[in-house]
């Protein structure tokens, strides 16, 4: 097996204090994106899709509501995770009077 030439690349969460911020992209890994998002009340995402790619989101602060395909929505709690499948549209969205903060990892 070849060992990687990249470098363990640590953050500190608790200093980032903008809406979305890109952890983890083409220069850092071969395998992932990661950033960091912050949703204010009733701000939201977007709609877009996984395509090719698998998608992890991880609540780390407050309660936001996943919508898929335009129709089935979900309600996200504090310190959840969900995998979004290849080739699924959804939007996250904060319906909620609080500030939520997530992780996304998305497999390239």
């Amino acid at each position: 097996m070849e060992k990687s030439n990249l470098n363990p690349t640590l953050f500190y969460l608790d200093n980032i204090n903008k809406n979305y911020t890109k952890l983890i992209s083409n220069n850092i890994s071969k395998i992932f994106n990661v950033g960091l998002v912050s949703l204010y009340p009733n701000q939201e995402i977007g709609s877009h899709s996984t395509k090719n790619y698998e998608e992890i989101i991880v609540v780390l602060e407050g309660n936001p509501t996943i919508l898929i395909d335009d129709s089935k929505e979900i309600n996200l709690l504090k310190h959840s995770l969900i995998l979004i499948p290849k080739f699924t549209k959804h939007n996250i969205l904060n319906k909620t009077n609080s500030i939520a903060k997530y992780i996304y990892i998305v497999s390239k």
